[in-house]
């Protein structure tokens, strides 16, 4: 009875893990938009994203790119104030796999050459 009643199920309903996890998703974004940006000082050198080391905390200073490449970066947590944090490189000037809050992001080097940042 439990296999008819699943064929039966509509296709857009979740299942309790399913849920689970887009309410856990939905939290971590919330978080993230919730989080304080935290002031920048003028004595503190900004640098570019592919300049952090791995593992080092910080935050994004400016997004120095077109409009609609800036606003697909933001749709991921990217934006001004936003805490970041290099995870890997890839070898070969390939892409860098970058964490903000609890998402991670691959991003192209060149990309991440006009995100500047300031280690925490």
């Amino acid at each position: 009875m439990t296999s008819a009643r699943r064929r039966g199920r509509h296709p857009a309903k979740l299942d309790r893990g399913q849920l689970r996890a887009v309410t856990r998703l939905h939290q971590c974004l919330l978080i993230m938009r919730m989080c304080p940006i935290p002031p920048l000082s003028v004595g503190i050198a900004m640098s570019s994203l592919v300049a952090l080391a791995p593992a080092t905390p910080a935050a994004v200073s400016a997004l120095n790119l077109p409009r609609d490449a800036a606003g697909r970066l933001r749709c991921f947590g990217i934006e001004t104030g936003a805490h970041i944090q290099v995870v890997r490189r890839a070898v070969l000037g390939g892409p860098l796999l970058v964490r903000i809050g609890c998402t991670d992001v691959i991003l192209r080097r060149d990309v991440a050459r006009q995100i500047e940042v300031t280690p925490l």
